[in-house]
């Protein structure tokens, strides 16, 4: 039977992180994710972040460890703001309360920045008991007329660009162009692409034409796409007395892209 009086906690600025770490971390994700990640991809997510530390949270079991929480610096105009994401605890592990106590402890590291996030239906249930609010449903919509793509798009800083898009490792990312405006594409399947935003066109040569194939956006109204796919992303924040999110979250903010 677990013993809780075993499990401890490492809670880490990603600047001060050592190698036996990021080994725990990567070894606590891809088994649970199963997943290959390697030290590339940490480096690149994290330590290269544009923003600056993130946090993260390991929990052991004596020395093993058994689960990670990450929250994950992705500033939203000029605002400290963080993503929890990369959540992971071993199965025999779960509704014992380590999941909320790894949450608890990467709040207390990040009460000066703003909280938001993408959750799966994994961890939803979680992050509302312990008090986070829906803030916005995104809807996945067909683009019949590219200029939907103008009306419901942003448009994504070179800095941010470069490093969360063009230098993620094993990762390519797609473009189509309309009225002299570039469109950052995800290919999400064959001849599939979900349309991340506007994007300055001397990076173009960094990505993939898409020669045909389909476009789909997220916009905030239930759309005819989503009756039939039923997809869509709900965003929740954590709102502090001094921090409550008022303002838009980007899709192109979402890691899961």
């Amino acid at each position: 039977m677990l013993n809780r009086d075993n499990i401890n906690y490492s809670i880490i600025k990603t600047s001060m992180i050592t190698e036996k770490q990021k080994s725990d971390f990567l070894e606590v994700f891809n088994h649970v994710f199963h997943e290959d990640k390697g030290l590339d991809w940490f480096k690149w997510k994290y330590q290269d972040n544009i923003y600056g530390d993130s946090v993260i949270v390991i929990a052991y079991d004596k020395a093993m460890p058994i689960g990670i929480r990450s929250f994950w610096r992705n500033d939203i105009n000029g605002r400290e703001s963080y993503q929890p994401c990369d959540t992971a605890l071993y199965i025999e592990y779960r509704k014992i309360g380590i999941f909320p106590e790894m949450s608890k402890l990467a709040l207390e590291q990040t009460r000066e920045g703003y909280i938001y996030n993408f959750p799966n239906e994994n961890s939803k249930g979680g992050n509302i008991k312990m008090g986070w609010e829906k803030y916005n449903t995104w809807f996945l919509s067909f683009c019949m007329f590219k200029n939907e793509m103008l009306q419901e798009t942003s448009f994504i800083q070179d800095d941010y660009l470069k490093w969360r898009f063009l230098n993620k490792p094993n990762q390519n990312y797609y473009y189509t162009k309309y009225k002299n405006e570039y469109f950052l594409l995800y290919k999400r399947s064959n001849k599939m692409y979900y349309v991340l935003g506007r994007f300055n066109s001397e990076y173009k040569d960094r990505l993939k034409l898409a020669k045909g194939g389909f476009f789909f956006i997220y916009k905030n109204v239930q759309t005819l796409t989503y009756n039939l796919l039923k997809s869509k992303s709900t965003s929740y924040v954590f709102n502090k007395d001094d921090k409550k999110v008022t303002f838009s979250i980007p899709m192109n903010k979402a890691d899961f892209f």
